[in-house]
């Protein structure tokens, strides 16, 4: 699929997504909080699917503290 239709795609949600809810949730993934902007492409992939990419789920293995991303 062409990147073309993939953000053409990502705005529907987006868009279908806050209207029904609001464009800043804050949501566990993975054991890790996330501070979202449905309106952001990255955060609506880990709001979508759990995470943008894996590298970013396995920080949780070198963080001792509750951080929110």
């Amino acid at each position: 699929m062409r990147t073309k239709n993939k953000i053409f795609i990502a705005k529907i949600l987006s868009k279908l997504l806050t209207f029904f809810i609001s464009k800043n949730q804050i949501v566990v993934r993975n054991n890790i909080k996330w501070c979202l902007d449905l309106n952001e492409g990255i955060d609506l992939s880990v709001y979508l699917f759990g995470t943008s990419e894996r590298k970013i789920s396995n920080l949780k293995n070198y963080c001792q503290e509750k951080i929110i991303l």
